[in-house]
């Protein structure tokens, strides 16, 4: 009787919204939480402020719901669509970009009270606001869908609940709690461990994550033999931590972290280390657990999560690979798959011949069809680039444009690899095609400038007049006579 009656008081419920009217105290503790604060409506606006960026030179002005900036006789109103980050650490701005949504230049970090430069803008020359945020960003920042944002639900973390919400009951819903260690680990890793490179299994979105399933199942991760102290790490810290490694699967994120519940963190370490501090007060994490700058935090400090011994001063080092590994490895042929493209994106990323190299070798023992598999080809094809086999390169990136036309990256490959055999006609012609598809694409605009001249940026900037890098490159070309 009492399933029936719950039932029937979920179906009144307006969609999206069920878990409160069973779960009223949990609901309510989670919505204080960073997860349950991930994103905001713009009207909770940090303080107004003002910072210039000494790099660069450019001076903002933040208050409330609008952000002006002012650069190099330029200058550019925004109006703040949202807030992402729940203001724990810090939180950043969120502005329209035509169809797009993109990240402020600029970032409230709480700690400090104050305003200053968003992670990897710390050193840029033009501070502009066109990063646009990708799927893989707004996947663990929101619950994404449709025009309007919201906070993460209760369902990244308890699964679908159609089934529970119809006839509830412990066996239809998932407790992460009671998960088996690595199905439950990837509930918390599915956001908290970033890597350095995420590789999806084919034709999986970054929204495909199911509670009580293998992380592998959906993506790898793939981690750094070399590096320096990250933000999102926390997941591999703890894991790799003596603690975690010796307590036979008990110690995990939610011994310390509760959505619903505050968690005596003390009372977690004492409950095996009684002895080592007999009589101390003290607090555990302050100093095995310190707070550390990371090479990607930008101005923000984070919990080092490696819970060692004795603190040890460490700066930070910045990204420096050396090779690639796999947090837990794909089954079959996806494990080749996944580290092939893996070590090519990264080496993409950071200018490393040798490890796109060696990614490529990887994928040649791939079993499987690249004109099947749009990452594959994709991958392939800008190695072929660069080893100047230009036939092959653009036969495999035109099949990636064909597999997945919406992906803008592709694109831009395909030009490059004709542009590289010397048919800038065929490459602008890519390029081209790629507006098309989307005009704010803004890099096919500055490659195209390349080709064609000052005409083609004139087209970005009277598409968008703010944008401070397409106005600056067309002050810098001379006009075409």
């Amino acid at each position: 009787m009492r399933g029936l009656l719950l039932a029937a008081a979920c179906s009144l419920i307006a969609p999206g919204k069920p878990c409160e009217v069973c779960h009223p105290a949990e609901t309510a503790a989670y919505r204080k939480t960073g997860m349950g604060r991930s994103i905001r409506p713009a009207e909770e606006a940090p303080p107004p402020g003002s910072v210039t960026h000494s790099f660069s030179g450019a001076r903002f002005r933040l208050r409330g719901g609008r952000q002006r900036v002012e650069w190099k006789g330029l200058d550019a109103d925004y109006e703040v669509a949202w807030w992402m980050g729940s203001g724990r650490h810090a939180t950043g701005a969120i502005v329209r970009l035509g169809p797009h949504l993109a990240q402020s230049p600029v970032t409230w970090y709480s700690a400090r009270a104050a305003w200053d430069m968003a992670p990897g803008y710390e050193r840029h020359p033009i501070p502009d606001f066109n990063r646009v945020l990708t799927a893989e960003c707004l996947a663990c920042h929101t619950n994404a869908g449709g025009d309007r944002l919201e906070p993460i639900g209760c369902e990244r973390c308890h699964g679908g609940a159609a089934a529970h919400e119809a006839s509830p009951s412990r066996q239809n819903i998932v407790n992460p709690a009671r998960l088996p260690e690595r199905e439950r680990a990837a509930v918390c890793e599915q956001c908290h461990l970033s890597g350095e490179i995420r590789v999806r299994n084919p034709g999986v979105a970054w929204t495909a994550f199911q509670p009580g399933r293998p992380l592998e199942d959906f993506w790898t991760v793939f981690l750094a033999q070399g590096g320096g102290f990250k933000v999102v790490s926390h997941a591999e810290q703890l894991a790799r931590s003596p603690c975690a490694s010796r307590s036979g699967g008990r110690l995990w994120c939610g011994s310390c972290h509760s959505p619903h519940r505050s968690v005596d963190q003390r009372a977690v370490c004492r409950s095996c280390h009684v002895q080592d501090h007999e009589g101390s007060a003290g607090d555990c994490a302050a100093c095995h657990m310190p707070k550390r700058k990371s090479w990607d935090s930008g101005h923000a400090a984070f919990t080092d999560h490696r819970i060692r011994r004795a603190a040890e001063d460490e700066p930070p080092d910045g990204r420096s690979i050396r090779d690639l590994a796999a947090w837990r490895q794909p089954g079959g042929a996806l494990a080749i798959r996944n580290l092939g493209i893996a070590r090519i994106l990264a080496g993409e990323r950071d200018r490393n011949l040798d490890l796109i190299e060696q990614g490529y070798r990887i994928l040649t023992r791939w079993p499987g069809d690249p004109a099947r598999d749009a990452e594959v080809s994709a991958a392939i094809g800008f190695a072929l680039t660069l080893k100047g086999r230009h036939g092959e390169a653009e036969r495999l990136l035109r099949r990636a444009v064909e597999l997945e036309p919406g992906n803008g990256s592709y694109r831009l490959k395909l030009a490059t690899a004709w542009r590289n055999a010397g048919e800038s006609r065929a490459a602008a012609q890519v390029l081209n095609e790629a507006i098309a598809a989307d005009p704010w694409n803004e890099p096919a605009y500055h490659f195209l400038a390349g080709i064609e001249g000052s005409p083609a940026l004139a087209r970005y900037v009277r598409l968008h007049p703010r944008g401070f890098a397409a106005r600056e490159a067309l002050r810098r070309v001379r006009p075409e006579r």
